[in-house]
């Protein structure tokens, strides 16, 4: 097994981005076989907005599962309950989880949809691409919503340079700049 693999199978995250990265790549696939047509069939624009929404929902899923790491050790300054066992924590984590899962369901569906048209060579529908566009800006709102978060519930620790909370708040806040 190369070192690539073990590193897939050995994290979530790091797999399911390899997976959206393959579905991306997919779609692209079907573009080149109607590239007589692509703009018209699957929208340019559309496509850009949901590789954006799919990297800010790879982004906030990395902070959710970074928080929940650091929660299971984290006790704070004048305290004697684990960061794991504050219920401030598990209300903001279930916000976050629910922000994230929820974008991701509609990003799907929305691709689902464009599949369909592209699949028959037609022209996708207004409504289709609406629903698209829609989808992917409110995927990265919530996503970085989620990321901000995870980043408020760790707490100062998120701050430094070396926790990667740092870096995703940068990214999903960028995210959303696109």
């Amino acid at each position: 097994m190369s070192k690539i693999t073990a590193a897939i199978e050995s994290n979530p995250l790091v797999a399911w981005v390899v997976s959206v990265l393959a579905f991306i790549k997919g779609i692209f696939a079907l573009m080149v076989d109607h590239a007589d047509d692509a703009a018209k069939v699957f929208g340019v624009f559309a496509t850009i907005f949901a590789m954006v929404a799919f990297i800010g929902i790879g982004i906030a899923q990395g902070a959710i599962d970074r928080a929940m790491a650091i929660a299971e050790n984290k006790i704070g300054v004048g305290s004697n309950t684990a960061l794991r066992e504050r219920p401030t924590f598990h209300i903001g984590l279930a916000d976050a989880v629910a922000l994230v899962r929820g974008s991701r369901a509609w990003m799907q569906d929305a691709l689902r949809d464009f599949g369909e048209f592209v699949a028959r060579g037609e022209e996708v529908s207004t409504a289709a691409r609406s629903n698209m566009l829609l989808a992917a800006t409110k995927a990265v709102h919530n996503c970085a919503r989620a990321t901000d978060t995870m980043y408020t519930l760790v707490g100062a620790a998120a701050n430094y340079r070396s926790n990667p909370l740092q870096r995703a708040l940068r990214d999903a806040h960028g995210a959303t700049q696109h």
